[in-house]
């Protein structure tokens, strides 16, 4: 978004344009060579414009040409050439000093923007602010000198109109010596300048992110120069920024930012980029909605609740539910414009279900939520469709699969798989169901192989050497093809391990999680071996060594426990007394058993609270 840097600085640009027929030949030129990359004949054009700029005292010209030599330079021998070119200008601004204070802090504003350029580089950044601060020294004589008069340095902005398109305000804001700037204005009765100028010197000071309006200081300042300036149509700038900020925090509701933009058009609404909160106000009150479906597949005759977010500005939204004549594996889309034209012709609408929700009486900037209980359905894909009266308004549409199937997936040695179907009612199997699987040689390629397998009477069917990737499966049978096709990422999957190394693992657990100095912790572990990561039998019978360390790692207690029959087994450690306090940590040399403690000096409470019974 466009700011108040209201006049361009050309610092390193190219110029090409229309100024005096002798330049404007020359200029053309040099684009000329510039475009055939042919920099010693650019250096030389521009040697000649500056000559030419200097002898007639067209210091635009002359800092344009000398900016735009130190450009080449740059361009052909890079940073090297960044000393010699500044100790050119160096040389112009030491010369302008003398004689000319108006084109001393043009060069010492060009050479406040070189250095800072070149920040990197130790003590650069220090030149750069001595030069800006420099650039400022005469206000009164920049404010007298028009920036016109210095093209192609410059270029008019829309906006210089408020500065009455001096040079004092370029040179400022270049220096972004927004104090200065301010006072002169103020003082000598430009008070819209200085509107300008005082909301850029608090912008200066805005910090990058405001949580709570109400506590905000930079927001609070902004107010107050409203209420300084209110009587301008400039401070429509400041209510543009007054209303970013509360729409930043988290704590303006709409109707807190409704109400500011109401207020700020109808007092500065003449201020050209008032704009921008007309664009907010049309945006808080764009009539919208957004559909939840939490679940896109249920189980048959199961209610579920969907939800209508984001509600604004209508007065009524209409939801359906029609069975579609389709099955769970198709591709289609509601949500795009020629699928749905597709789908349309296999709604039996003769079982479509409707609902209405209305909204009268609501402001229009307020956002609701409401939901709405999905029946129960028989197995089949319906189509939810939700609409408004407002054209304006997109539908929204999402299919909806019931069905009754699931599908296990268990990997299995030799790289294949093993698949159960089971009713996710009834947790039983499903004899005979179908498993189409969409496989590629890539993942996911563009031409995916189809295979089809049949489950046995169990309801189950193996894939048996699969060296390719699984992108989808679907399962069906004879009376329920409504499944939702899964992709590889999916719950009801089962790793087979092919390592056969039986692990001890342990698990250790404490009576307390804080303990003073002095206490004794009471200690319990469980010993237990990760067969292939299918059992876990216990380790009765046997010896572990329980270790307790302090905050420092060394070691303060140690003890050897054996397991009963349950493979648990219990030990009471003592901490020192004058112990250091922080986290302890206790340790099993069993599969890296591990648990943590706290140790602090803390007393009971001397009193008591009691409350009256009820």
């Amino acid at each position: 978004m466009r700011r108040f840097n209201i006049i361009v600085f050309l610092s390193l640009a190219l110029p090409l344009m229309a100024w005096g027929d002798s330049f404007t030949s020359l200029w053309k030129k040099v684009h000329e060579v510039h475009q055939k990359d042919l920099p010693k004949q650019e250096i030389v054009l521009l040697q000649r414009i500056s000559a030419k700029a200097e002898k007639c005292k067209n210091y635009g010209q002359l800092l344009s040409a000398e900016l735009a030599r130190t450009q080449v330079e740059f361009r052909v021998n890079g940073r090297d050439s960044l000393p010699s070119e500044i100790a050119r200008i160096e040389a112009i601004e030491a010369k302008a000093r003398k004689h000319d204070g108006v084109l001393a802090a043009i060069c010492q504003s060009v050479l406040g923007r070189l250095y800072g350029g070149a920040n990197d580089i130790p003590g650069n950044k220090e030149k750069s602010k001595e030069y800006y601060h420099r650039s400022m020294s005469s206000p009164a004589l920049l404010a007298r000198c028009s920036a016109g008069d210095y093209k192609p340095l410059y270029i008019e902005g829309i906006d210089s109109r408020i500065f009455k398109n001096d040079l004092l305000h370029v040179i400022g804001v270049e220096a972004e010596d927004y104090k200065s700037l301010h006072d002169y204005y103020l003082r000598t009765g430009n008070r819209p300048a200085a509107c300008i100028c005082a909301y850029l010197l608090a912008k200066q000071q805005r910090p990058i992110e405001i949580k709570e309006a109400r506590k905000s200081v930079y927001l609070h300042t902004i107010d107050s120069l409203i209420n300084v300036y209110r009587d301008l149509p400039e401070a429509g700038e400041l209510a543009i920024e007054h209303y970013q900020l509360i729409t930043q925090a988290g704590d303006a509701t709409p109707k807190d930012c409704m109400d500011y933009l109401n207020y700020a058009l109808s007092r500065w609404g003449s201020w050209p980029r008032m704009n921008v909160l007309r664009n907010a106000q049309r945006e808080i009150t764009q009539p919208m909605f957004s559909l939840s479906v939490p679940k896109n597949m249920c189980l048959p005759y199961r209610e579920q609740t969907i939800r209508l977010e984001h509600v604004r500005n209508l007065s009524e939204v209409n939801i359906s539910i029609t069975p579609l004549k389709l099955s769970g594996d198709t591709k289609w889309d509601p949500q795009v414009d020629k699928d749905m034209a597709q789908i349309r012709p296999l709604m039996v609408r003769e079982k479509c279900r409707k609902w209405t929700r209305t909204y009268y009486g609501q402001p229009d900037y307020t956002l609701l939520t409401d939901s709405l209980i999905l029946p129960g359905l028989p197995i089949g894909v319906y189509l939810i469709e939700v609409t408004t009266a407002n054209k304006a308004v997109s539908p929204q549409r999402a299919l909806y699969y019931v069905s009754h199937l699931a599908v296990l997936e268990q990997s299995e040695p030799n790289d294949s798989l093993h698949y159960m179907v089971v009713d996710a009612t009834t947790g039983q199997p499903v004899p005979h169901a179908r498993i189409r699987l969409e496989l590629s040689k890539r993942y996911f390629d563009s031409a995916p192989i189809v295979q089809e397998l049949t489950c046995d009477e169990k309801g189950e069917t193996y894939l048996v050497g699969r060296s390719t990737w699984l992108n989808s499966l679907y399962v069906y049978t004879d009376s329920d093809k409504a499944f939702l096709p899964t992709t590889t990422d999916w719950p009801n999957r089962y790793y087979y391990r092919a390592n056969e190394q039986m692990n001890q693992k342990a698990q250790l657990y404490t009576d307390r999680a804080l303990y003073r100095p002095g206490q004794t912790v009471k200690v319990a572990a469980i010993l237990y071996k990760d067969i292939k990561g299918k059992r876990f039998p216990v380790l009765d019978h046997d010896s572990i060594r329980i270790t307790m360390t302090d905050a420092n790692y060394e070691e303060v207690a140690s003890t050897i426990v054996q397991t009963d029959d349950y493979g648990t087994a219990t030990c009471e450690l003592t901490l020192p007394v004058g112990a250091l306090t922080g986290t302890y940590h206790l340790r099993t040399g069993v599969g890296n058993a591990y648990r943590t403690i706290k140790v602090e000096e803390y007393r009971r409470p001397t009193f008591e609270v009691k409350l009256p019974e009820v």
